[in-house]
């Protein structure tokens, strides 16, 4: 309402004057309203040359070594980070701490890598985000990836559904697994729970590791019918 006093508002304008910490390092800087210093800004480690379908970070473009050999089943990844320190730090704090202050500034990254990959015509039709398995959503109390997902629906304007994958039974925790036990590990371990209509979809993470689940997700949903599957991530592991 008009001229009513609204407190939010209020300190997020006043948020802009007054001194901040990043929370990378927690050292004092003069904006408030950043969450970051300029030195840990620039120090985020970019992923600016990758291969062409898994975006494995790579020394020269082109495509990766495990892709010319065994091309997995999607065909395109974004990812504008390398899961590396100072970043991966800010990933575990979001993960595991429920720490998501560095949220929109990591999905602007993510946007704006899309904005210079993407022709007009050549936009996914849905988002997909890589569902977690119960119990580990219950003890997370969040699924990342559908916040992911929600944010990029939002500035993207391509719809999103959390609903159609499903991660069946309870753990299967990929870590320490190589990528051949990896796709071991998945099978059936996840399901689509309605008829796919999209021709086109891009499935959302947070980090692509090996690779492993996104081609298994992506092989799934072509074997439904999707005609073809991207990934979009925050980060890449080298």
């Amino acid at each position: 309402m008009k001229g009513r006093f609204q407190p939010l508002r209020w300190l997020t304008q006043l948020s802009h004057y007054l001194p901040g910490r990043c929370l990378l390092c927690d050292c004092p800087f003069d904006d408030g309203a950043a969450l970051f210093c300029s030195a840990c800004l620039d120090d985020l480690p970019v992923n600016d040359c990758a291969c062409y379908q898994c975006a494995l970070p790579l020394a020269t473009p082109g495509y990766c070594a495990a892709c010319l050999d065994q091309p997995p089943s999607f065909d395109k990844t974004v990812a504008p980070f390398r899961y590396q320190a100072p970043l991966a730090t800010l990933i575990n704090r979001w993960k595991h701490q429920g720490d998501s202050r560095p949220l929109n500034t990591l999905i602007d990254s993510l946007r704006n890598q899309l904005l210079q990959e993407y022709q007009q015509t050549d936009w996914p039709d849905l988002l997909l985000p890589v569902p977690l398995p119960w119990r580990r959503r219950l003890v997370r109390g969040f699924n990342q990836t559908e916040q992911m997902s929600k944010l990029l629906s939002r500035h993207l304007n391509i719809p999103s559904n959390h609903q159609l994958l499903r991660a069946k039974g309870g753990e299967h925790s990929q870590q320490g697994l190589n990528r051949k036990q990896r796709l071991g590990n998945l099978a059936g371990r996840f399901t689509l729970r309605e008829k796919v209509t999209a021709e086109h979809v891009a499935l959302v993470d947070d980090v692509m590791t090996t690779g492993a689940t996104a081609s298994y997700l992506a092989k799934l949903l072509q074997d439904a019918g999707v005609k073809r599957v991207d990934v979009w991530l925050i980060a890449r592991t080298p």
